[in-house]
């Protein structure tokens, strides 16, 4: 079922996805982002879901934007996609009962002149997203993660940072989600920016499991009151300041190597 979110910055759209794709009997790791030109600009995609599916259905899209030179594009996409999934899973007389057969999208379109749009897909309805979105199994766990943290006036590089952070946690707690994580940026000057082997991503996948376990521990500590003195949490706290600072001075030398 796997993940894939969007998020609005302040310079674009910013669409991730795990790489973990499955069938019913194989697992195997595949590219859920990309993009192609179109007659008005540039279109962006990630989904989760059904991967066969998906691809066939984006593939359809891109094939039908190409062949037209005018007209709204994410309307264009919209009624392709809603007649490609009636015919595809509505018509299966299993898709009530099997979840496998469902598949999701994030699209982001870029027009010269306008800012990046950001649209959502949910079956057959496509709506427009003004902030973030998360699908797939692991999208309640995402949206939890990136709620407290999330402002439209955010950078790239925080929506990066970000993402990463949800997709980090959302892989190593949820079935059906895993594999290499893959960013795509959608800049609102019309570039393109593809993400693949961050340096921050792989720090951040490398040391969040013992950050978390620091974190809780000084949690645990500043809430004992009782058994604990304010002399002692102090100690337990300056812990705390040397282990991160540990893991940033860690994370600044790999950068200079």
């Amino acid at each position: 079922m796997t993940i894939a979110a969007g998020f609005l910055h302040r310079d674009g759209v910013l669409l991730c996805a795990d790489t973990q794709q499955e069938t019913w009997s194989l697992k195997f790791y595949s590219a859920k982002v990309g993009y192609f030109d179109c007659y008005a600009g540039k279109v962006a995609y990630a989904f989760a879901g059904n991967s066969d599916f998906a691809t066939a259905a984006i593939k359809g899209c891109e094939k039908r934007l190409k062949e037209i030179s005018s007209g709204n594009p994410a309307q264009v996409a919209q009624k392709f996609l809603d007649k490609e999934y009636r015919r595809v899973v509505f018509g299966n007389p299993n898709q009530a009962n099997d979840l496998s057969l469902h598949y999701w999208f994030l699209l982001a379109f870029y027009i010269p002149g306008e800012p990046v749009r950001l649209y959502a897909t949910n079956q057959v309805a496509m709506q427009p997203i003004s902030s973030y979105r998360c699908l797939g199994i692991g999208d309640a766990l995402a949206t939890y993660l990136v709620r407290p943290s999330f402002g439209t006036g955010i950078s790239e590089r925080q929506a990066l940072h970000l993402a990463a952070y949800a997709l980090t946690i959302v892989k190593r707690d949820v079935p059906g989600c895993g594999g290499t994580s893959m960013f795509l940026s959608v800049r609102n000057d019309g570039t393109i920016r593809e993400i693949y082997n961050d340096p921050v991503v792989a720090q951040l996948e490398k040391y969040l499991g013992a950050y978390n376990m620091f974190t809780q521990q000084l949690l645990w500590s500043m809430t004992d009151v009782v058994g604990m003195s304010d002399d002692d949490f102090e100690i337990n706290l300056h812990l705390f300041d040397e282990r991160v600072l540990e893991i940033r001075r860690e994370w600044s030398a790999a950068r200079r190597g």
